[in-house]
């Protein structure tokens, strides 16, 4: 009977891994068009060797532009979630993608959007997948003071549409949100900062559909309220445990939450620059528990520091000046690579003041390698990077700056030793304004397909879903 059972077992693992493949989603691009007929309307491309030439995810026959997007890309490599915000009345928007299908989480009639909450002119909100559930949390700042609004949809409802939560620690209106998903848990982590420049970390429990465990993380307010970062360390001793970080004048800081409580003290507090630190991003190692941090000052210079799984690094890296206006855009992603030979080196592109530019290192407690070329003549707003699932191809996007009339969507791929032009995806980008503030596009890669393994725990559990990276 056991040896049946073992076997039963295995061919359901082997079944369930073999559906799992069949319905693997491809890297996805959205972005808009500057033109007046079109800026509503959110456009998508996907890619499997080349990219697919433009689709139509969402047309919205609304009054105004569709920007500042965001996409995350679901656990089992099945799904898809975009979010963007109405310029005319700054309601943030989501739509679901299957691979064939655009919707609100509804069903059909397809090629729809589900409308939640009013964020103002500033990107708060932020959505993330369960990783073992697959539900999709999304959450934006409320329309009151102090209050976040959250949705989450299960694969085929909304079973909360729109709840709120008042965070204690704070008393004016929230101005920017993040949210990192915990490997092999229903978990995720949100920082959150409000008006004031006070920085909160919360917790979700996805077991129990609630938020717990809310922290004030910062003593002087954050010196911008694009300054604040969360990951979680995917593996190795610290695994599973969260890291949030936020600037603090010209300080960077840290907090690490173990997954179920807090430390007792926090991390940080050097000063990495003589200016204010106004950008902050962070990008996890998949093989280990290191974490890079990259931030930019308002003299728009370029640093990273490193985290080996329970410290910052002793020095930040000096990168470059950036491009653009530090109060509007991030001209730069950094991500690690994870190919065979490549464990553990990192990546980061950037836009100087002359063109769009790129470093690597095979360590990021140490120094970059030297500065090369990407391409030539290429001034960049803003930069998006997304590692494929077995690592072998990191995809990039970037928005080049032409003209008020429309700039341009660049695309390349990294095949962890160089670049290849994958085209021009858009022509016509969306400009919007002349200091280009609203990010008009958004890049999403697929986690590696389910293994055996996880198929097996995911048959086991009778839960339908399994683990998937970031």
């Amino acid at each position: 009977m056991r040896r049946f059972l073992f076997s039963l077992l295995t061919a359901a693992a082997i079944l369930l891994s073999a559906v799992q493949l069949s319905h693997a989603l491809n890297p996805l691009v959205v972005y808009t068009e500057e033109t007046a007929a079109n800026d509503d309307i959110v456009r998508y491309q996907t890619f499997s060797s080349s990219w697919s030439g433009e689709n139509t995810a969402v047309d919205t026959n609304l009054s105004g532009a569709q920007q500042q997007h965001v996409a995350k890309s679901g656990p089992f490599g099945d799904k898809q979630v975009v979010l963007f915000m109405d310029s005319s009345g700054s309601t943030v928007r989501a739509t679901i993608f299957d691979g064939t299908n655009w919707d609100d989480g509804t069903g059909s009639p397809y090629g729809d959007s589900k409308a939640l909450s009013s964020s103002g002119i500033y990107r708060a909100y932020d959505a993330a997948f369960e990783q073992t559930s697959g539900q999709l949390l999304i959450v934006g700042a409320g329309d009151s003071y102090n209050t976040i609004k959250y949705w989450v949809w299960n694969g085929t409802s909304w079973v909360v549409d729109g709840s709120s939560y008042t965070i204690t620690n704070f008393s004016n209106y929230i101005y920017g949100i993040k949210l990192a998903s915990k490997p092999n848990s229903d978990q995720v982590s949100l920082i959150a900062v409000d008006q004031n420049g006070d920085v909160v970390g919360l917790i979700w429990n996805g077991d129990t559909n609630a938020w717990g465990n809310e922290k004030k993380l910062n003593s002087f307010a954050s010196s911008s309220y694009d300054a604040i970062a969360v990951e979680y360390m995917q593996t190795g001793t610290n695994g599973g445990k969260s890291l949030f970080v936020w600037g603090e004048d010209v300080a960077l800081y840290g907090r690490v939450w173990t997954g179920s409580a807090w430390d007792s003290s926090g991390v940080g507090g050097s000063s990495w620059s003589s200016n204010p630190l106004y950008w902050v991003d962070i990008a996890a190692d998949p093989n280990s528990d290191d974490i890079l941090i990259g931030f930019m000052d308002t003299a728009k210079y370029i640093r990273t520091l490193s985290w080996d799984g329970t410290a910052l690094g002793s020095t930040p890296r000096g990168i470059d000046t950036g491009y653009g206006d530090v109060s509007y855009n991030q001209p730069f992603d950094l991500i690690f690579e994870s190919a065979s030979g490549h464990s553990g080196h990192a990546l980061i592109v950037y836009s100087d003041t002359t063109t769009l530019r790129y470093k690597t290192t095979t360590s990021i407690a140490n120094n970059w390698d030297a500065e090369a070329t990407v391409v030539a003549s290429s001034l960049c707003y803003w930069i998006d990077l997304a590692r494929t699932g077995d690592g072998s191809t990191i995809h990039l996007a970037a928005h080049k700056n032409v003209g008020t009339s429309g700039d341009t969507l660049l695309a390349y791929t990294w095949n962890n030793s160089s670049w290849t032009s994958q085209g021009t995806l858009e022509a016509v980008l969306l400009v919007n304004d002349t200091t280009r503030q609203y990010k008009p596009f958004a890049l999403t890669v697929p986690p590696p397909p389910a293994n055996i393994t996880q198929a097996h725990y995911r048959w086991r559990n009778d839960d339908g879903y399994e683990e998937g990276g970031s």
